[in-house]
Order: C-alpha cells, then structure tokens, then sequence
C-alpha cells in the first residue's frame, strides 16, 4: 500500500511540473492570457490589434450596442460620454441661432453702374407686407419670396441708365426689421453715341410716325408695368441667338441726325430666318406685330423681370404661353424700324431697362443670395 501512494504522489508532482512549464513556455512566446472568456493582449502590446479577433458578443465600452459594428476597429464614441452634450444647446449656439432667425435686410452691392440691378434681400419677417423699401432712385421695389430659401423674400431694384453720378439711399424697415439705410455709389459711366442715316421713307413710317407712336405706347408700355410675383427663370440667361454685337446697350442715337431714346438693348448680327430662343424660363405675355418694332415678343421672367424679342420675321409664340430656356419663338427678321436682318434683344425691370448681357454673364440668383 506505501509503494502505490508514493507512485500516486511521484505521478502527481511530475503533472504539476508540466503543467507549469507549459504556462512558462506560452508566457515566453508572447501568448494571450485567458481572463474568465475573453482574451486579454498582454501588457505591453500595440493598442492597434484588431478587434476582429475579439468574440462577437465583445464590445467596446464606448459603443452603443445598437450600433455597432464588431468588426469595425474603431470605438463609436457617443455624445453622451464625450461632455455629456446630447440634446443639449450651449448658450453659443443659441444666440447664434437666434442671430440668424431675427429680422434682416442686405442689399447686394453699395456701388453700380448706370444700366444694370440692385437686390434687397429680406428674412426673418413675420409680415412682408409691412416692410417698405424707400429709395432715391425712385423706384417702387416690390418684395417676392425666394422659393429656395425659407422665409426669405428679394426685389430688384434697376438702375436707369439715365441716373447721374452720385450717392443714394435705400431705407428698408417695417416687418419687425430695426431700419436699415444703404448708401450706393453709381458711377459716371459714359455710353457711347451712334449716328444712323437711314431711308426717310423708313423713318417716316416708323419712329417719326405719330401712329407708329401711339401704338407702341398703348400696345407695348402697358407690358412693361405687369408684375408677377412668381419666379420662372432659374440660373443665368442664354443669347437668343449666335452673333456679333453691332449695337451696344444704352447707346445715345441720332437718326438723320435728330436725336432719339436710347438704345434699350443689344442687337446681334444673324441672318434672315435664324432660329430665336427664349433666353430663360418665363410666360409670354406679348406676341404681335406693331409698326415701330415689328413682329414682337415679351418674356416675364417672374419678379418684373423681362425679355425683349424684336424686329422678327415670324413668331411661333403666342401670349400665355410658357416657355423653357432655349426654346423656338420666332426667327430673325427685318420689321418694324429695321436697316436689316438682326435681334434687337432687351431687358427689364418693369419700366426701367437693364443691359441684356449681364443677365447672360451673371447668375442673378447668385448674386442675390450673396
């Protein structure tokens, strides 16, 4: 009985033995030791390890559960443990909020030339109606909402190319808005002179003709005034069509050396029967012929915004119609006061004329969102 429990013993030292050379030996190599279930890296390896060896049912502790993504390494720290600042506003970013929510108006530039637009921008107002814009140019803004901006309404405000050098104010207020004055600057800009010497029998018929005058004025001036207070055109506007400039805008003009009106647009050299196209998005509110301008057409382009067709051959439009950027409305001509095939191409504010090419060179809504 004593030589079989010192077997026992001898038997059971030497499984003791190597059993601790066999931890000895996996601590040497680098191994893992084992902590209940999870493998824990040992002390002094890279933070780097991937935690795709990690059991899936192992998370970090700055992982929402609800979340996670196990085999992704890096831990998805929540608001609530960095500062504790979920659902919370700091008083920062209140008053900034409450900054930009308040009453506000911005004009688009304090210095212009004769012949092109202003902008006033208002926002934040709980009664447009209430705001009025008061101005030196004498021109009555009217306020439309921006469709791609809450709460936010512009206006044009043209500058004729009759205004003189100088300084003038634009007050907005009412609304809720504390009042606000802008002073512009308007250049000297010259425009250049033109003398025409044309067929009497043309001159005669046309802009020396009472008729002819009376007309345009009962027919056409009515349109200038039409307002509509929804935004057709979208982005810059497009020639009507494909030509050198043989006119420029605002040019003075002697006709048989009598003094006549401005020059209210650009005409662009094409030949007889060209394609003309809508230079934007609009409704036609005009499309006829009249003995001064000849076969004619007017574009609204929303917020009394419009565009001028003139001198065509044939019209392929007729008014209510609505039409999209680039599309056919007539072909180049010679009617009306006309020396030969070209577009006479215009543009205004209402009653008030602008230069054509800017609204080609330049994205209004841009410029008013500025």
């Amino acid at each position: 009985m004593k030589a079989i429990k010192k077997r026992i013993s001898l038997l059971c030292s030497a499984a003791l033995i190597a059993l601790c050379l066999s931890q000895l030996a996996l601590a040497e190599s680098g191994s893992s030791k084992v902590v209940g279930n999870v493998k824990e890296p040992k002390s002094g390896s890279s933070s780097s390890q991937s935690s795709s060896s990690r059991p899936a049912n192992v998370r970090d502790r700055y992982v929402d559960d609800s979340k996670a993504n196990v085999n992704d390494p890096r831990p998805v720290i929540e608001p609530d443990i960095v500062g504790n600042t979920r659902g919370k506003k700091t008083e920062a970013s209140s008053k900034a909020a409450e900054k930009s929510s308040a009453p506000k108006a911005s004009i688009s530039s304090t210095s212009i030339d004769p012949g092109e637009t202003l902008f006033i921008t208002v926002s934040g107002v709980k009664d447009i109606k209430a705001v009025t814009v008061k101005n030196d140019f004498g021109f009555s803004v009217r306020l439309s909402a921006d469709p791609s901006r809450e709460n936010t309404y512009i206006g044009f405000l043209p500058v004729s190319y009759f205004t003189a050098k100088g300084s003038y104010n634009i007050t907005v207020s009412g609304g809720g808005l504390s009042t606000a004055t802008f002073t512009v600057a308007v250049s000297g800009k010259q425009f250049e002179t033109q003398y025409l010497t044309v067929d009497e029998g043309l001159a005669n018929s046309t802009i020396n003709n009472d008729e002819a005058s009376k007309e345009y004025r009962e027919v056409i001036w009515p349109q200038k005034e039409k307002f509509d207070s929804k935004r057709y055109f979208d982005g810059r506007f497009i020639l009507p069509v494909q030509g050198g400039i043989n006119t420029q805008f605002g040019m003075v003009r002697y006709t048989n050396g009598v003094a006549g009106p401005r020059h209210d647009g650009v005409d662009l050299d094409a030949k007889l029967g060209t394609p003309v196209k809508a230079a934007q998005n609009g409704k036609v509110l005009y499309a006829g012929f009249v003995k001064l301008t000849g076969n004619t057409v007017v574009i609204e382009h929303g917020y009394g915004l419009k565009s001028w067709y003139q001198h065509m051959q044939s019209l392929s439009v007729k008014e209510g119609d609505v039409v999209k950027t680039g599309q056919v409305i007539g072909k180049v001509g010679s009617t009306g006061f006309s020396t030969g095939p070209h577009m006479h191409f215009s543009a205004s504010i209402n009653g008030v004329y602008i230069n054509p090419l800017t609204l080609v060179e330049t994205d209004l809504l841009e410029q008013a969102a500025k």
